[in-house]
């Protein structure tokens, strides 16, 4: 997981960071992680980790840029 927020560092969204562990995602008791099953992540050290789903139009910008930088095609709809 030290790998994914090096690339994706909290300070992207300063309230819950871009993924938590899936203890602390599940013990916020809100929803504000996406818990589905088919949505939880598996890292390559093992770990199991939530990504945030509290995201809009003023704070989605930076992810989309590391993103971008990543070689990802994103194009708004």
């Amino acid at each position: 997981m030290d790998e994914l927020k090096q690339v994706f560092p909290d300070f992207l969204h300063s309230s819950f960071g871009v993924v938590a562990p899936i203890e602390k995602a599940l013990e916020k008791g809100q929803k504000r992680y996406f818990l589905d099953e088919s949505q939880i992540l598996r890292t390559g050290d093992n770990q199991t980790v939530a990504v945030c789903n509290q995201w809009g139009i003023g704070n989605i910008g930076p992810f989309l840029d590391i993103a971008k930088q990543l070689g990802y095609d994103i194009t708004a709809q």
